[in-house]
């Protein structure tokens, strides 16, 4: 099954209604700028192949994004791109809500570097302690 996550503005309105018409977008804002696609060049081949897939689509907020990249890099060391976070924080979405049973085998693809979006991470973290580069320093900072 292919289940699709995108951003609101992505709008999957098309797939849950039933429709194949991509309604394209101005401008999409979002912070995950890697996938702020307004109309979506293959958007048909997209609809296409969840509906053959018996897959779904759905939503996920900046906010929910924001959260996971951060959750992502906190808990695992991963420092991915922000366009790269929807899927993970979409595959949790779905596990809260049932639709993904927690024993199901899922996959996200983590495809970009945070450095791509150094920019955004810079205004979502604590800037880091500086220290001198000596073995001392570093234990002094250890110990507070």
């Amino acid at each position: 099954m292919l289940d699709a996550i995108l951003r609101p503005a992505g709008r999957p309105y098309a797939y849950k209604k039933g429709t194949n018409e991509i309604v394209p977008i101005q401008s999409p804002k979002t912070v995950a700028e890697g996938i702020a696609v307004g109309a979506p060049p293959k958007g048909g081949l997209v609809l296409e192949a969840l509906r053959k897939t018996k897959g779904l689509a759905e939503t996920v907020h900046d906010d929910e994004t924001i959260e996971w990249a951060k959750a992502l890099a906190i808990r695992e060391g991963l420092y991915v791109e922000l366009s790269a976070a929807p899927s993970i924080a979409g595959a949790i979405k779905l596990i809260r809500n049932g639709t993904i049973d927690k024993g199901d085998t899922v996959v996200c693809e983590l495809t970009g570097t945070g450095l791509k979006s150094s920019r955004e991470y810079s205004q979502m973290v604590k800037k880091p302690l500086e220290i001198e580069p000596k073995l001392e320093s570093l234990d002094q900072i250890l110990r507070t």
